[in-house]
């Protein structure tokens, strides 16, 4: 695996690359970082070049402004994409916000859009509920980072998983704990002001969306609802929440390899 920066004024992008082929963008959620797919490189699909980012305030990458937008972030990934020479469209799988860079990548650049998979990802919009709560947690970060992070990424998971999963919380809240904070806030201000982009997802020459039957921040009653008898292939995973790739990982790695090989 090949470890990148692409250097933009006075801030720096990272990302890795793996494979050669047909190119595919794996995109990481909120307090993640592109160390989230190693699990699911060991057995990905051969034939494909998978470009992990770095998105920004997250992984190695800077921070870039007091708000990150997901149209921003999508931007500096074409970036990348222009940097590595890239001309075919590529297949995106976003986790989380991963997955709302991926809708505004799509309809920014939909030319340069082969395919997009929303894994525990959402084309809604927030509701003005959880727009309130994204500021409550701009205001719970600033009054402790450590808290916050732990709890947040536990809340991540199916209440039933957590104990077994606690020795992964614990890893991947300690990875989080070396984000800035400075970035987490722009994170969440950008996942804030995200448009409604279900007709995005629709539009997309091939599509998918991964829902946790127990996702405790996306509700898997409406997407079921929203994506059953659509364009968009639906599958949904038992006895998991919004962790798939800890809590189902085998089940979830073949409808990653299932995606790439529609």
């Amino acid at each position: 695996m090949e470890t990148n920066f692409l250097m933009l004024g006075d801030a720096r992008m990272h990302y890795r690359t793996v494979g050669e082929g047909r190119p595919v963008v794996l995109a990481h959620g909120f307090l993640e970082s592109s160390e989230m797919w190693a699990d699911f490189l060991k057995t990905a699909p051969e034939g494909f070049q998978y470009i992990l980012p770095d998105l920004p305030g997250h992984g190695a990458s800077d921070v870039w402004d007091h708000k990150h937008t997901m149209d921003m972030m999508a931007g500096l990934v074409e970036r990348i994409l222009s940097h590595l020479n890239i001309t075919e469209p590529v297949q995106w799988i976003g986790h989380s916000m991963g997955g709302y860079v991926g809708l505004a990548f799509a309809e920014l650049f939909a030319d340069k859009t082969a395919s997009l998979c929303l894994f525990h990802s959402q084309a809604h919009a927030d509701s003005d509920q959880k727009k309130r709560d994204r500021l409550r947690a701009v205001e719970a970060l600033r009054a402790g980072k450590e808290k916050f992070i732990h709890e947040s990424i536990q809340n991540l998971f199916a209440p039933y998983n957590r104990e077994r999963l606690a020795e992964e919380i614990n890893h991947a809240a300690n990875m989080a704990d070396l984000m800035p904070t400075e970035g987490i806030i722009a994170a969440l201000l950008g996942m804030r002001e995200r448009p409604d982009r279900r007709e995005v997802l629709e539009s997309a020459p091939f599509s998918m969306t991964i829902v946790g039957k127990d996702d405790p921040v996306i509700p898997s009653e409406r997407e079921i609802e929203t994506y059953s008898g659509s364009s968009t292939a639906l599958r949904v995973v038992e006895q998991c929440g919004h962790m798939g790739h800890l809590e189902q990982p085998s089940e979830i790695h073949q409808l990653l390899a299932d995606f790439l090989n529609h």
